[in-house]
């Protein structure tokens, strides 16, 4: 309801699931807003209601809806922290939105992205990035230069390699590469001594780095439905892992003697 909008003094509005089309203009009141979620809405264009008097935004969450773009406008958003707009239909993020310093957490997972703009580094102070289940086929080297990156999902997607750029992103917690075209983890994923969460199931991997026992964090790692026949010596140090899923390799019976 609008009275709602009356409050002048909120700072977070929840609204998922209620079928809402569009943001009514009563919301440029509420001008200490901080986190709107309209996510599991109808919404079909990235409300541009809220340049008008919600400016004091940090968090915006419109995962799916049916949104098809991101206007360029967005820079001026210039306090938003987290972004989130995963389960949309947008097909191009705008060059301008890597002018959004402050943005620590970008979620564009779950639309029809083909590439990314080639100056992601400008997004200095991002932690988490999640570009899962799109159609891209290549990674911005780019995205290497983000050193504050703790969590990177790219899983779903058609990659065939993964930049040596990447060998930068050294505080990396978790990496999701499921499901793309990658024949290979490149040797420097072995100084990701920070990675506690490794999954890279369902791709056609056939050798590992030989020092991914550096990775003294790990807990969880996951190399399903991949085509590996043996295994690195120094993976017997990885000393705190709880989870290790190997199931679906090519010559299984060849790993197994590796455990004797």
């Amino acid at each position: 309801p609008t009275s709602v909008l009356k409050m002048k003094h909120l700072q977070s509005i929840w609204m998922p699931n209620n079928n809402i089309t569009s943001l009514t203009s009563e919301i440029t009141q509420l001008t200490e807003l901080t986190s709107l979620n309209i996510s599991y809405n109808q919404i079909t264009e990235f409300p541009a209601i809220i340049l008008t008097g919600v400016t004091s935004l940090n968090t915006l969450m419109m995962d799916w809806n049916q949104v098809t773009s991101i206007p360029s406008w967005i820079e001026t958003l210039t306090n938003l922290g987290y972004l989130s707009l995963a389960g949309n239909q947008i097909t191009e993020l705008p060059a301008s939105i890597t002018n959004l310093q402050t943005l620590t957490y970008l979620n564009v997972g779950w639309n029809e992205l083909t590439s990314l703009p080639s100056n992601l580094w400008n997004l200095n102070q991002l932690t988490s990035l999640y570009i899962s289940v799109n159609q891209l086929t290549l990674l911005p080297d780019s995205i290497g230069n983000i050193t504050t990156l703790e969590t990177l999902y790219f899983s779903n997607n058609q990659i065939t390699s993964i930049p040596s750029t990447f060998s930068n992103l050294t505080n990396l917690r978790s990496l999701n590469i499921w499901n793309n075209n990658l024949s290979a983890l490149p040797e420097f994923v072995a100084n990701y001594t920070q990675l506690k969460g490794l999954y890279a199931p369902n791709n056609n991997i056939s050798s590992l780095p030989s020092g991914i026992g550096n990775l003294v964090l790990l807990q969880s790692l996951n190399l399903s439905a991949n085509q590996l026949s043996t295994l690195p010596a120094s993976i017997v140090n990885l000393h705190a892992l709880w989870v290790l899923e190997l199931q679906v390799n090519s010559w299984l019976w060849a790993l197994s003697e590796q455990f004797n």
